[in-house]
């Protein structure tokens, strides 16, 4: 990947409040005259490597389209974009090197990575992106959450397999969660539903870099589950399906949002999936008949052509939409600097993204934007691999959760 990154105004600029330039408008670190540079950092190499390629491949797309229109207040955006590799340690380190250069940052991706970096992001003041939605994130006042959060995700997904009479009282249902933040935020989730519903939550801890899910496929159906909650890798999500599609276990298996990517579809475990597999996702799949959706699917077509995209260019779509509409406000108020970037944030209110995302509302710091989240299937037919089987929804059991602020 190649990185570009441009020398903005020094560290001690943007502390001290930043400069103002011929435009009138106050700058700081990571914006010059004519750019303003925004940090990716993502995976490319690890687990979450499908998604993290796709997420900097329509962010390119947009910034392209930014620039080819003006750009941000007479300025070209740029990116400078890392490899994390789903390694903590090494995206700690990357952070530090790209901080001092980038003005916010359009990507973090990872739940540990958000987590380990926490302090980072709140002592340096910077506006993040992240590209997980787990529920901790909410109380950092600079973190940029669209959409519902993992546990949302898996309240409203347990709460359709139950309005359909998949599962009942008194059932036992299964959880395979990667540990760290990921997981933890879903297993929340997963909790209170089984709690409201009264099912049995028989759960499994994994790490991000298993790859065979075999003795634990194995484990829940000798505890007679009805169903299997997926906070999973798409690796992780393949070899659960296939597992249990060979050992006769033919139950619903609902994912969050990051557990599959259509290539999937393309390996063994394809006809597994089509047949049990169920995504419960704040995102909406590329084929809804949305707008957002749709604009993102056709930017990216022009883009890449070759590629199969999946609901991630989607998911980097919306999220770019929002960062631009925070970047644009910041420009109104002339006042491109992190705190600016803050203060303009806390301005958006509520954001349409044409339905890549629920309505959206930033007004209540600490609170997750959206309590919706939709319903999809796997299906090879459809562009992204996904079909919507329910429009983004609240359960009733949604309505109630303590989510974000009110999170005990």
């Amino acid at each position: 990947m190649t990185v570009l990154v441009t020398a903005g105004c020094s560290t001690k600029a943007a502390k001290t409040g930043g400069t103002s330039g011929a435009d009138g408008v106050k700058t700081g670190v990571g914006v010059t005259a004519d750019t303003i540079t925004l940090g990716v950092l993502t995976d490319m190499s690890g687990p979450f490597a499908p998604i993290g390629k796709q997420l900097v491949q329509i962010g390119e797309l947009v910034r392209t389209d930014i620039n080819n229109s003006g750009g941000i207040c007479g300025r070209k955006l740029e990116f400078q974009v890392q490899d994390h590799g789903y390694n903590v340690q090494k995206a700690v380190t990357l952070y530090k090197s790209m901080e001092p250069n980038s003005l916010a940052f359009l990507q973090i991706l990872g739940a540990p990575v958000n987590a380990a970096l926490e302090e980072e992001v709140k002592r340096a003041k910077v506006l993040t992106l992240p590209a997980t939605f787990a529920q901790a994130l909410l109380a950092n006042p600079y973190v940029v959450l669209p959409g519902a959060t993992y546990d949302l995700e898996l309240v409203n997904g347990v709460s359709y397999l139950a309005e359909q009479g998949k599962i009942a009282k008194g059932d036992a249902i299964g959880h395979i969660y990667q540990e760290g933040e990921y997981g933890a935020s879903a297993l929340a989730g997963s909790k209170y539903a089984a709690e409201k519903l009264g099912l049995r939550l028989v759960q499994r801890q994994v790490k991000a870099t298993e790859e065979d899910m075999a003795g634990y496929v194995s484990s829940l159906k000798a505890e007679g589950v009805k169903a299997v909650l997926l906070t999973s890798s798409p690796k992780q999500t393949a070899s659960v399906a296939a597992v249990a599609k060979s050992i006769g276990l033919e139950v619903p298996l609902v994912g969050n949002n990051p557990a599959f990517t259509q290539s999937l579809l393309d390996t063994p475990a394809g006809p597994a999936l089509r047949a049990n597999f169920l995504w419960s996702s704040t995102v909406a799949p590329l084929s809804a008949d949305r707008p957002g959706p749709k604009a993102a699917l056709a930017l990216y077509a022009k883009g890449y052509p070759n590629e199969k995209p999946s609901s991630s260019v989607a998911s980097g779509y919306g999220g770019a939409m929002v960062f631009i509409e925070i970047l644009r406000k910041a420009c109104q108020n002339k006042d491109l600097t992190r705190e600016g970037m803050e203060t303009a944030f806390r301005q958006l209110g509520q954001v349409d993204t044409g339905g890549v995302y629920p309505p959206l509302d930033f007004s209540k710091p600490g609170k997750p934007s959206s309590r919706s989240s939709g319903i999809g299937q796997p299906d090879p037919a459809q562009t992204g691999g996904l079909k919507e089987l329910r429009a983004p929804f609240v359960s009733d059991l949604a309505k109630d959760y303590p989510a974000g602020a009110d999170a005990k």
